[in-house]
């Protein structure tokens, strides 16, 4: 069988040369040349082949890997060795980005071309904080987001036994209420009142367009009905309520119309919003496309944590 290089050269020979002929003596002499630059070509395709990661086999790839300093797993095939190299050349050629992030996932989980991966930068998240309050306390409270925050506010008001700074002389139960709770951002001067009485053991959730007192809508009971701005740069609150016909204040009571202080009810004041997270993102991955690249949610989490800012979190979702 002519060799390549071979049959290139006799075909540019006059044809009375015979050299077409096998067995002639042009054709020996050109054939054995031919042969060498055979050879000579495949050993310079073999060289090319081996400085790309997606062409290079065995020992050659180890080679590439070694640049790297990235081993071979024991019994790791080439088609899976060559999709952590190319990860990683990615890598070194600048990472962080929402399209370095995006690309590099999808080459390590081998995803199809028509499959794709969502980024979301500053996801939102559900935020909640409460606190233990009486009538005057204070308080800091920020968004933790990257814009002012409207929250929900909900009161629960502690049953009977539960007493706040009072003394207890013996086992019974007071009948504890708060009226006309109030809380406010002291430092945007918002305010939000609810003009009635909640008694120990009910709740009342103020959000933006109700609010309800154990289920019942007294919506009209508040005023004004627009809820404090959470601040991004954070902010001071205050608690106060209708305490003073209930509690004689040392130089401040008025004899003949308050009391001595008996009970005082302990309020707990929880604040809920939506927050939009800081400094991170969430990437949604398909199940099938990551069940298929066989890589565990543990090696993702940790590939994504590698190749990310420093400084920034990043949050994994798996979308079924």
């Amino acid at each position: 069988m002519k060799m390549e290089i071979t049959k290139r050269v006799i075909d540019r020979l006059p044809s009375f040369y015979g050299a077409w002929n096998e067995d002639s003596l042009f054709f020996r002499i050109f054939d054995a040349f031919g042969k060498r630059f055979d050879e000579a070509q495949k050993d310079s395709f073999r060289t090319m082949r081996a400085h790309w990661v997606d062409t290079a086999v065995r020992g050659d790839l180890d080679k590439l890997g070694a640049i790297y300093n990235m081993k071979r797993k024991l019994g790791e095939k080439d088609s899976d060795y060559q999709r952590r190299l190319k990860v990683a050349i990615y890598e070194y050629k600048g990472g962080g980005t929402v399209s370095a992030i995006i690309s590099l996932t999808k080459t390590l989980l081998g995803m199809r071309e028509e499959e794709t991966l969502e980024l979301l930068e500053n996801p939102p998240a559900l935020v909640s904080f409460e606190y233990k309050l009486k009538s005057g306390d204070t308080w800091t409270l920020r968004s933790n987001s990257l814009q002012d925050a409207t929250p929900t506010i909900s009161f629960y008001v502690e049953a009977g036994n539960a007493l706040f700074d009072t003394a207890k002389f013996d086992e019974s139960t007071f009948p504890l209420e708060v009226r006309n709770p109030m809380i406010t951002n002291l430092e945007t001067k918002e305010s939000i009142d609810f003009k009635g009485t909640i008694s120990g053991g009910q709740k009342l959730v103020i959000s933006k367009e109700k609010a309800m007192l154990d289920g019942i809508d007294v919506t009209d009971l508040i005023s004004p009905m627009t809820i404090p701005l959470i601040l991004r740069k954070g902010s001071k609150w205050q608690y106060n309520e209708a305490v003073k016909e209930k509690i004689g204040v040392f130089d401040k009571a008025i004899f003949d119309e308050s009391l001595f202080e008996t009970a005082v009810a302990m309020v707990r004041i929880s604040f809920e919003w939506t927050a939009y997270q800081t400094a991170t993102f969430e990437l949604k991955v398909p199940r099938e496309s990551l069940v298929r690249s066989g890589v565990s949610i543990e090696d993702l989490k940790g590939f994504i944590d590698h190749i990310k800012a420093t400084g920034v979190r990043g949050v994994l979702t798996i979308l079924d």
